[in-house]
């Protein structure tokens, strides 16, 4: 996702925190290899789809996956929880 290539992934539970159907990539059924092929079919012959995926994908990988964001995230994290502490 982060180097721009778009992704078909299978619908379990841990692709699908990263990929978005139709946002950041494309899902099919586990086991489902005619879906499979018709998402792949999809990929193939859309270069505008193939365009859309991997810049929304690379965008989400950015704004929520990198080193960076999540750094933030963690600092988020830790500055709400000691706001929950009253100071001594």
């Amino acid at each position: 996702m982060a180097h721009q290539i778009p992704v078909l992934v299978s619908q379990i539970p841990e692709n699908l925190e990263l990929v978005t159907a139709e946002q950041t990539g494309l899902t099919a059924p586990v086991g489902d290899s005619v879906e499979f092929a018709k998402q792949i079919r999809r990929l193939v012959n859309d270069p505008a789809l193939r365009q859309k995926l991997t810049h929304q994908a690379r965008n989400f990988i950015r704004d929520h996956r990198s080193v960076e964001s999540m750094v933030k995230q963690h600092d988020q994290l830790y500055q709400s929880l000691l706001n929950d502490f009253p100071d001594d």
